[in-house]
């Protein structure tokens, strides 16, 4: 797959889109690196960056996202605390912690990379003295997301695999981000157990916003959402691109692993997702399906199903 390896350092740093009208999450972000994350397998390095908010008071607990890189990134070309530095430290400031393997760096793995991302929730859960940020974290609420190869895999992790080797709600997941995926045989998207969001680019010539509307198409949980942004491309949500998908990102997570910012999710017109664009930027497509309340009671069903 052509992606980071088709760049150089010398690439220029796109600003990133910032609009006062959108609202900016309450917490100050900071970036850390767990050196040695157990379990991981997809490929060295076998650490992690960690993106956490600081507390503003010591009762507070934050919710913890795993993400997942794209292909040729991670702990290389350049590392995901560099290339998605806008968009994890955005959603981070809406009271998130998010840890990121930096395995996988060099070769394409696809669907399998939800070994890593959905390890990196248990190890973390099952590790919280890797970093002093865990002591606030709030393992009974998790989400997933990433970029293209990660968009791929988050899909897998979110239910959406072929013959499902995961079950999110074995790892108290909520919700998912899928950014820019491409189409791979691992994934089936109908699967998808968590409400789940699907960013793209008009212009994305490397994975195409076809896979994305063809994915949302398929996935058949209630709460689900497609954003493709006019002109944007294959590497809008990194320092290559402007980081315009942050807010529907952000507010999606904020919506629905936290119950927070979700008039900027449905509003009055269901769709108010579609409404949260920056300054400069329009939408190519959006499409919403669900509210908050079916996203819950669908979850709360299939938890039901699984005991029967």
């Amino acid at each position: 797959m052509q992606e980071w390896s088709s760049l150089n350092s010398s690439t220029r740093v796109t600003p990133t889109a910032n609009d006062a009208s959108l609202p900016s999450g309450a917490y100050k972000s900071n970036f850390g690196k767990i050196s040695k994350l157990p379990g991981l397998n997809q490929g060295a390095p076998y650490s992690a960056a960690i993106i956490w908010p600081t507390p503003q008071n010591d009762s507070e607990k934050f919710p913890v996202l795993s993400f997942a890189h794209g292909t040729g990134v991670g702990s290389t070309n350049p590392k995901s605390a560099i290339a998605y530095h806008e968009v994890l430290s955005f959603v981070a400031s809406f009271g998130f912690i998010v840890v990121a393997p930096d395995s996988c760096p060099l070769i394409e793995c696809a669907g399998f990379f939800a070994h890593d991302e959905i390890t990196a929730l248990k190890s973390v859960k099952e590790n919280p003295g890797l970093h002093p940020s865990l002591a606030s974290a709030d393992f009974n609420k998790t989400g997933v997301f990433g970029h293209s190869m990660g968009g791929i895999s988050t899909i897998v992790s979110d239910g959406g695999g072929v013959a499902k080797p995961y079950r999110p709600a074995d790892y108290n997941i909520k919700a998912a981000v899928s950014m820019h995926p491409c189409k791979d045989s691992t994934i089936n998207p109908a699967g998808a157990d968590m409400p789940i969001l699907f960013t793209t680019g008009s212009s994305d010539t490397i994975c195409g916003s076809a896979c994305s509307d063809k994915f949302y198409a398929e996935v058949q949980h209630p709460a689900k959402a497609l954003f493709n942004i006019a002109g944007a491309s294959h590497f809008e949500p990194t320092y290559l691109g402007d980081a315009s998908e942050k807010y529907a990102i952000a507010y999606w997570f904020a919506c629905h692993v936290k119950g927070e910012q979700c008039d900027r999710v449905y509003g009055s017109s269901g769709k108010a997702l579609c409404e949260q664009v920056p300054s400069g930027r329009t939408l190519a497509e959006c499409k919403m399906a669900g509210t908050p309340g079916t996203a819950v009671n669908l979850a709360a069903k299939r938890q039901m199903d699984l005991l029967v």
